[in-house]
């Protein structure tokens, strides 16, 4: 299995995991936020993670 690193912004990964799926490539999109020490922006990587899945589906990608 090859990884695949989608982008750097949520636009990116959006735009990646669009092209994967209508090429019939199934796909997990994570976002961790490792390297975060700072709570406000570990704040942020929450907000960005819960608004990932509607924004995927807003593309017609189907969020399980």
């Amino acid at each position: 299995m090859a990884g695949h690193v989608a982008g750097r912004s949520r636009t990116e990964a959006l735009s990646a995991v669009t092209d994967l799926l209508g090429r019939g490539t199934g796909v997990s999109v994570d976002l961790f936020g490792e390297l975060v020490h700072d709570p406000a922006a570990a704040d942020q990587v929450v907000e960005d993670y819960r608004e990932l899945a509607p924004a995927q589906t807003e593309r017609g990608c189907r969020s399980t």
